[in-house]
Order: C-alpha cells, then structure tokens, then sequence
C-alpha cells in the first residue's frame, strides 16, 4: 500500500537498519566521488592528525539515503524532495557501524495543489550513540486522491 502525506503525522518516527563501514567501502566510495586524501589514503590521513582514513561526508549522507528510501520513500505514493539542511556532526571511521532514524516533524496539508509539505528531522549514529550526521529535510507528497 503506498503511503500518502495523509499517512504522516509529526512524530512518525521511522527506526533505521544497521550499516557497517568497511574501509575498502569507504575507499572505493572516495575514489570514485570524493577523492580528497583523508578519505583515499590511510598514510596521508595520519598525516593531518586522524587515525586513518574517514568516510566521505558525502558517502555517510548516502547511508542516510539508502536508509531513508527503505523506510519511507521506496512505499511513498509520489513525491520529490525540495531542500535539506545537512550537519556532519563526527567522523566515521573504518569498522564503524551506523544505525539511526527519521522524524516527522511536520504535515502541511495543501488541498488545493492536492499534496503537502513535509518536514522530517533524520540522523545517523555511530556504535556509542554519537550523531555523525543531523539532517532536516523538506519534500512535497501526495495527499489520498478522493474517493
């Protein structure tokens, strides 16, 4: 059954998965997209002071993605996002495992253009609880057609 804005309220929480970050992942990931030193090579990492190669921002707002879509967007009836306000908050590191989730934080209904605004806070955690990643997203869905 395909969710509509009309199934949302503020307060929907939506409990993410868990994603192990494998370096060879977070490697190829920046090798391909974002080829900065600290996300390619472990020596030069150590260099600039970090235990060894971080994931991408880039790469942990794609975990974020992939969650997001499994949770929500992959049964949303319609819809397309309009903004997003991103925080990287802590690296991730190799071995790291991220989990998190998504919150409705509001519904504005707009009968009249038939679809509605949402707003939904989401995050990402590492294994201690630490946000990595706080991001506030806005998008337009679909109300129920009439019957």
């Amino acid at each position: 059954m395909a969710t509509y804005a009309d199934d949302l309220s503020p307060g929907h929480r939506f409990t993410f998965g868990r994603h192990p970050v494998h370096e060879d992942e977070i490697l190829a990931f920046a090798r391909q997209w974002d080829p900065i030193v600290i996300h390619t090579d472990p020596d030069a990492a150590r260099e600039r002071g970090l235990p060894g190669v971080i994931a991408s921002g880039l790469h942990t707002l794609g975990i974020y993605q992939r969650f997001i879509v499994e949770a929500l967007w992959s049964d949303a009836a319609g819809g397309v996002g309009r903004s997003f306000e991103i925080r990287f908050r802590r690296p991730v590191h190799p071995g790291t495992t991220l989990t998190g989730h998504a919150t409705v934080r509001t519904v504005t209904p707009r009968p009249e253009r038939g679809d509605a605004l949402v707003v939904i806070d989401g995050e990402l955690r590492d294994d201690d609880g630490q946000v990595v990643l706080a991001i506030v997203g806005d998008a337009v869905l679909p109300l129920r057609p009439a019957a």
